[in-house]
């Protein structure tokens, strides 16, 4: 891991003698709107399987109830895709989130607000 650090210093160096500018972090960036990104989308993903799980639907069930592809719905529950905030108030509406969770969602996700 430390090898990986030096070998990308050591590249923004280079490009930075080149260019002439001052070095440009090659750290991922927060996006501008705040939100942290795939920890998050990872945690609700979680929360809807869990959800999901409870109350007896399989991703088709809930993608049908949603207006969405089954495949949409595992690409939430994996994290690996973040809904739109219409189709996270469907979700939040059929998987019967409470006032409580709702808003911890929206707290650490406030993209999904509408």
């Amino acid at each position: 891991m430390a090898a990986k650090k030096k070998a990308k210093k050591k590249v923004a160096k280079k490009i930075t003698k080149a260019a002439g500018k001052p070095p440009v972090s090659l750290a991922p960036k927060k996006k501008a709107n705040g939100t942290r990104g795939m920890a998050d989308r990872a945690w609700f993903g979680k929360l809807c399987a869990k959800k999901r799980e409870i109350g007896g639907w399989t991703q088709k069930d809930v993608g049908t109830a949603v207006g969405c592809r089954n495949g949409w719905v595992s690409a939430i529950e994996t994290g690996n895709g973040a809904p739109s905030p219409a189709l996270a108030a469907e979700l939040l509406r059929f998987l019967k989130f409470s006032v409580e969770e709702k808003q911890q969602v929206f707290a650490r996700l406030p993209d999904l607000k509408g």
